[in-house]
């Protein structure tokens, strides 16, 4: 409505990367377009959090331990030496230095320390200097990996390309058809490396029409966190044309190449003013002059199909795209309650992980 109002932002809980605001004595929660004003005390050794030097419980420290062989554990199983190698070129620090500081309680505090293997999307701590986040977007992409080929699904005929492309163009009518269910649903396991009663057996399909507005945040290429993230979309022949500003998606950046972890490197080390205001990171570089993965390129309907079903990782970068104000996008999406796709997993925790062999 125009006016400015000062609010809350949350940096932890369930609320985490929101901002509290009343407008006519009720309290509006809204996750984007605020500026964000931030503290807090800076050391010359990196590493140092604003809790640091504060005498903890012996039960305390016990608990950051665990904490800390958790990661460890999951850092030994699935990180390959190239990984942490990448790292370490991209912060000019040793991996080890970064593996070092995480045990040490003295260098970050023990609610950051739970938070690591959490599905928040972005930790603002002085540690992201040494690489945190970097660490947290390549075990997440190692373990779901994994994760796909525990359960077998890296042998899927489409698994090659979604891996390699981050980006699935299909049939929509095809996999209607009540004879052809349960190949859908092994499609969708497979994108999101996830068991077969994870997805509901009967999907709920409706019409949503966007309208354009130069306002939307979602016109801005971000992606949507640091884990994999399996969103659904059908365009109809006709219907959906660049004009009508459709999904644009960089293919192969669901995958954390050099010059992705370089990009997020450079947007979450401190101050980190932008991720901490929307933990959906914005990308804003050139894609050429970055050596990202590809441009970000329109998805279009196919010419073969009446209705397209897209299912894209939004992990990778993309965006709405752009339109004439007030131009109507149709669109059939799954329900509400499925966030756009198929339900968000936990990319850190699944039944078998710790039996894992690379």
């Amino acid at each position: 409505d125009g006016v400015q109002r000062v609010g809350r932002m949350f940096r932890n809980g369930k609320f985490f990367g929101q901002c509290s605001i009343h407008i006519d004595g009720e309290e509006v929660m809204i996750g984007g377009g605020y500026e964000s004003l931030s503290a807090w005390l800076v050391s010359d050794e990196i590493g140092v959090s604003d809790d640091t030097h504060v005498t903890q419980s012996k039960e305390a420290i016990e608990t950051y331990k665990s904490s800390f062989s958790e990661i460890a554990r999951r850092v030994e199983l699935f990180l390959e030496e190239e990984d942490k190698q990448i790292i370490s070129a991209i912060t000019g620090y040793p991996f080890e230095q970064l593996m070092e500081a995480l045990g040490d309680p003295d260098r970050i505090g023990i609610s950051v320390m739970k938070d690591i293997l959490s599905m928040k999307r972005f930790l603002p701590h002085h540690l992201n200097l040494l690489g945190l986040s970097l660490l947290r977007s390549v075990l997440a992409e190692r373990m779901i990996n994994a994760r796909r080929a525990f359960y077998g699904l890296d042998q899927h005929p489409d698994a090659a390309e979604w891996k390699r492309e981050g980006v699935l163009l299909k049939d929509y009518d095809y996999y209607l058809h009540p004879d052809n269910q349960e190949e859908f649903q092994l499609l969708l396991q497979m994108c999101s490396a996830s068991k077969p009663n994870h997805i509901p057996s009967t999907l709920t399909w409706v019409e949503k029409n966007v309208f354009s507005d130069r306002n939307d945040p979602q016109l801005q290429a971000h992606i949507d966190t640091f884990h994999s993230v399996v969103k659904i979309w059908v365009y109809q022949r006709g219907d959906v044309t660049i004009e009508n500003g459709p999904l644009h998606f960089m293919r192969g950046s669901s995958q954390n190449n050099e010059a992705k972890l370089r990009w997020i490197y450079s947007v979450t080390i401190p101050p980190s003013i932008e991720a901490m205001k929307e933990p959906s990171l914005r990308y804003n570089g050139n894609a050429t002059n970055d050596g990202m993965s590809d441009e970000l390129r329109p998805v279009l309907p196919l010419e073969d199909y009446k209705r397209t079903l897209i299912i894209a990782d939004t992990s990778g970068i993309h965006h709405r795209g752009h339109a004439v104000p007030g131009t109507v996008r149709r669109t059939i999406r799954v329900q509400d309650n499925m966030q756009g796709g198929v339900p968000r997993l936990d990319p850190f925790e699944w039944s078998g992980w710790e039996t894992w062999e690379k």
